[in-house]
């Protein structure tokens, strides 16, 4: 005789995020935008084609049951041709990277002061730190390799650095109803 083991399948979403694996908690998103546009304008035409690409990479994961971390990648690059840019900067590439590191958590306060309908509250509060690092660069040249250019970047837009805080404070009320 034979014998057949039958699988469950389940959806990532129907797992609870605490209990899936950590690639499952892995997001992934891509982005692309082109454009040509053309002008003819007493009888002097001119052009201007582009595409920007975007793509990011983020997850959230929980530490030590209670320290949730959102680590995250993006990347948005640039390209642009136009006739209506000076002949030496005619081709235009730039990029923009990013990677970001936030942690947070939730504690929750409950208690019940019995002030007229109101007979519990619940107290709410999400505090969070994240850091931030970016690149902007840029270069512009007279022919199509300028696109492959990352050699002699232009870096005057700069890095960008930030920490940002936040503190979130939420109270929630059960009201009584009726004759309790």
């Amino acid at each position: 005789t034979k014998s057949r083991t039958k699988r469950k399948y389940v959806k990532v979403e129907d797992t609870p995020a605490d209990e899936r694996q950590w690639y499952e908690n892995l997001y992934y998103s891509f982005n692309a935008r082109m454009n040509n546009r053309g002008e003819d304008r007493s009888g002097k035409s001119s052009y201007t084609r582009s595409m920007d690409l975007s793509s990011s990479l983020s997850g959230s994961q929980k530490l030590m049951g209670w320290l949730v971390a959102e680590p995250s990648l993006k990347l948005n690059e640039g390209f642009e041709a136009s006739s209506k840019n000076d002949p030496d900067k005619r081709y235009k590439r730039s990029d923009n990277m990013s990677a970001r590191m936030g942690l947070g958590t939730t504690f929750y306060g409950m208690f019940a002061p019995r002030i007229g309908s109101i007979s519990a509250l619940r107290h709410v509060v999400n505090p969070k730190i994240s850091y931030s690092y970016g690149l902007r660069r840029s270069f512009a040249g007279e022919d199509f390799g300028a696109f492959y250019r990352l050699d002699e970047n232009d870096l005057s837009n700069g890095r960008t650095n930030s920490v940002t805080l936040s503190l979130r404070n939420i109270f929630q009320a059960k009201l009584l109803e009726g004759e309790e």
